[in-house]
């Protein structure tokens, strides 16, 4: 499998200098070196989501990577011989040509379920997206095979990317007897290079996030923060069997703030999920609670028009002040901040932006006897004349007799007896 990964990682290579986004790159090789880092503004943060099928390929990633975001978010579900999979979805059709390739191998109601084959089989699986703008071929891979690949492109460009597994539908894992959750963490320790790793989880359901911080977690050689996410109305993400039947989650307890003093016990921060079911005032409200009680909020930005984007960044970020935002275009978030973080004018070097005016003197510090506009230039040097020097005024000072003269010093005590 790494075989391939190796090979996909050269052909996106070599798309991406065919497609020429090197060029769109700003240049930056003849800027002097206090300036050779791209403009960022730390205090944002940005995540990038998968918005197709496709989007969780590991081309895709790799091209989502070139946009610098800040997080990959990496859905993962388990195949039958427990393998942390990259995938969206618990059914692999109509996805991927699953039934095309095994027609056999779906259950009773017609799915066919990523639990039921092994990562040897679903790998020879494909995408099918007719959205897909791929220009190659994608098979599904492994978590640790993108967390390896990801981090030889960290090693070569030397960005601090970092990844964000989000635990797919657990309740359907249990149900199946698989505890996905502790499979990830697996996988994340093999790849922690000291205790000191740092990685992120998130998870749509808060009982399953509460378990893995008490029981999971602890005696674990690395450091995890955990992420709440806040599924759409309607989503399968967290599911309750009542009845025999399973039932959406209800989310309304983590709207109040005593939810989310409970949520400040167990999580680093919050991703919401279709943001405009609240009114702008009560997102405003819901954003100031939760960095209120420390932790980090992002928006999942619903689809729009790219004429009102830049208007939707600069609501969400600067004015309702959300941490982040997670989009499946993060170079619109990225060029939209680094605008915003730009030096002001004057600022750059010559040709490269407006200069600041050179400092003129006051008006009342302008020579009043108009010398310099009338003195003619020398015709041989160009410069003008040096204006005379006015003499100054010679003040009579009439000189003191010297102490040590006796014969003044007699006079001067006459003079005394006289006037008395």
């Amino acid at each position: 499998m790494m075989y391939r990964v190796t090979i996909t990682v050269a052909v996106l290579l070599l798309i991406l200098s065919g497609l020429g986004i090197a060029q769109q790159m700003p240049e930056l090789a003849e800027l002097p070196p206090h300036l050779q880092q791209p403009v960022v503004q730390q205090e944002k943060t940005i995540l990038y989501t998968a918005g197709s099928p496709s989007g969780s390929a590991l081309s895709a990633i790799l091209l989502a990577a070139m946009q610098q975001p800040d997080f990959i978010e990496l859905p993962v579900v388990l195949t039958r011989d427990n393998v942390p999979l990259v995938f969206d979805d618990i059914y692999l059709h109509p996805k991927t040509n699953v039934a095309e390739i095994f027609p056999e191998r779906s259950r009773e109601d017609g799915n066919y379920y990523t639990i039921d084959f092994t990562l040897a089989e679903i790998e020879q699986l494909i995408y099918l997206d007719p959205e897909s703008r791929l220009p190659i071929t994608s098979h599904l891979v492994s978590l640790d095979d993108v967390m390896t690949t990801l981090a030889q492109a960290r090693d070569t460009t030397g960005t601090s990317l970092q990844i964000l597994p989000v635990v797919k539908f657990p309740w359907f894992h249990t149900e199946e007897i698989f505890d996905i959750s502790n499979a990830i963490l697996k996988t994340l320790t093999a790849h922690a290079d000291s205790a000191d790793a740092l990685y992120y989880l998130k998870c749509y359901d808060p009982d399953e996030l509460q378990r893995i911080q008490k029981l999971l977690l602890p005696g674990l050689p690395l450091q995890v923060r955990l992420i709440q996410g806040i599924d759409s109305e309607g989503g399968r993400e967290t599911m309750r069997k009542q009845r025999g039947r399973w039932q959406d989650y209800n989310y309304n307890w983590l709207f109040t703030r005593l939810g989310l003093r409970v949520l400040s016990g167990y999580a680093h921060g919050l991703t919401l999920s279709e943001p405009d079911r609240l009114s702008r005032q009560k997102l405003q409200a819901y954003i100031g609670d939760i960095q209120g009680l420390a932790m980090k909020i992002f928006l999942e930005v619903p689809p729009m028009e790219s004429a009102i984007e830049e208007d939707y960044f600069s609501d969400m970020l600067l004015e309702l002040n959300a941490d982040g935002l997670a989009l499946s275009q993060p170079r619109k978030v990225r060029e939209f901040l680094n605008a915003q973080a730009s030096p002001p004018p004057g600022f750059l070097p010559e040709g490269m932006g407006a200069e600041l005016p050179l400092p003129q003197p006051a008006p009342e510090q302008l020579p009043q006897s108009g010398f310099e506009q009338k003195s003619p230039q020398d015709p041989e040097t160009g410069f003008k004349p040096a204006p005379e020097l006015r003499p100054e005024r010679e003040v009579e000072e009439k000189p003191s007799p010297p102490l040590s003269d006796p014969e003044s010093l007699s006079e001067r005590l006459r003079q005394l007896k006289g006037e008395e």
